[in-house]
């Protein structure tokens, strides 16, 4: 079956299209205003991967329209600081990271030559915003609890989509799972002494495509690439 004769897919797809480009708007009204350098090149980069993956997905949802009210569930301004916006965007990638990785199941040509590198940018999308939380959801101040208000509220509507996608795919025999990065830039040898003892400093470095890696035994800082 293609994508052309799956309704319910393309109903998907398109809120996927709606979402991302309200997170686009998001990121790009703060990717000069994050509390480190590393953070606002991380929210440029996905603003432009956003827009990107955004045209495609409706360019395959086609005339079909999303049942979800975006700019609901995403409302760009209701971030009026750092802690709102990791609470606010940050469930959001991560339910788009699961979907994703589903639709890497749809036995479709068109769908293999699309959302597969999607999938794989919007799991780095995920993986940033997991370590936000874990940063924010440790401090016992008002930047904490602007985070976890944020967060509650936006995860109460982002299960709720959640579910109706998951049982719209399930319908479809696609099933979402939590599959690890393919993409990942674990064990990558450090590029001035060849040493594997390497962490990941920034899943977003210079460019859209790279990561930057620490060397832990030399100490140097390298970029690697996030996908192949």
């Amino acid at each position: 079956m293609t994508t052309a004769t799956r309704p319910g897919l393309k109903v998907v797809v398109a809120e996927l299209a709606a979402l991302k480009r309200q997170l686009r708007t998001i990121y790009v009204k703060w990717c000069v205003s994050g509390p480190t350098l590393e953070a606002s090149s991380a929210l440029a980069a996905m603003a432009q991967e956003e827009a990107g993956h955004a045209r495609v997905l409706a360019r395959l949802a086609g005339e079909v329209a999303p049942l979800v009210d975006a700019e609901r569930l995403v409302a760009a301004d209701a971030v009026a600081d750092w802690p709102t916006l990791v609470g606010h965007a940050g469930p959001v990638e991560v339910a788009l990271a699961a979907v994703t990785a589903g639709l890497r199941g749809v036995s479709d040509p068109e769908f293999q030559r699309n959302v597969g590198k999607i999938a794989v940018e919007e799991r780095y999308h995920a993986d940033f915003f997991v370590g936000c939380f874990k940063e924010l959801d440790g401090l016992d101040d008002p930047a904490g609890e602007l985070f976890r208000k944020s967060r509650h509220e936006t995860e109460g509507r982002v299960d709720a989509w959640l579910g109706s996608s998951t049982e719209l795919l399930a319908g479809l025999g696609v099933e979402l799972r939590d599959e690890p990065n393919p993409g990942s830039v674990l064990d990558v040898p450090c590029v001035h002494c060849g040493s594997i003892d390497t962490r990941l400093l920034s899943a977003f470095g210079g460019s859209l495509m790279t990561s930057l890696i620490r060397c832990n035994s030399c100490g140097a800082q390298f970029e690697a690439i996030r996908w192949r």
